[in-house]
């Protein structure tokens, strides 16, 4: 009886392992970056579109609540984002004063002013010659 020489066989298996490796590991880790980005811009178009809700309700309270104080604008402003998004408290109150970073730095001075009624003055009409 002649041993079997198994080292071709062996090296065959080795070549198959090594190849299907090869091939496959770059689709696999293609595919798993490409599920965690999709993850990750749907995330970020959640938080986008909530900061962009928080900064119209910042907006709406600062011009429609002009005469009360800071810290009533931000209970307004809290009540009225919590309805509209139902997010836990601390991250309600880190929208609502981003949204104020924002207006404050967009706005200047006018955002002190939003809201303010402005007189309204009668066009002076020249008389008739």
């Amino acid at each position: 009886m002649v041993p079997i020489d198994w080292n071709p066989v062996i090296l065959a298996i080795v070549a198959l392992i090594s190849t299907v490796i090869v091939t496959l590991a770059p689709v696999m880790v293609t595919a798993y970056i490409n599920a965690h980005t999709a993850k990750l811009i749907q995330v970020k178009t959640l938080a986008d579109n909530n900061q962009d809700i928080a900064n119209g309700i910042v907006a709406i309270v600062q011009n429609a609540y002009k005469t009360f104080t800071n810290s009533e604008k931000f209970q307004a402003a809290f009540e009225k984002l919590d309805a509209r998004l139902h997010l836990p408290a601390g991250e309600t109150q880190q929208l609502i004063e981003q949204a104020v970073s924002v207006m404050t730095l967009t706005w200047g001075d006018a955002w002190e002013k939003l809201g303010e009624t402005t007189p309204t003055e009668i066009p002076v009409v020249p008389p008739a010659v």
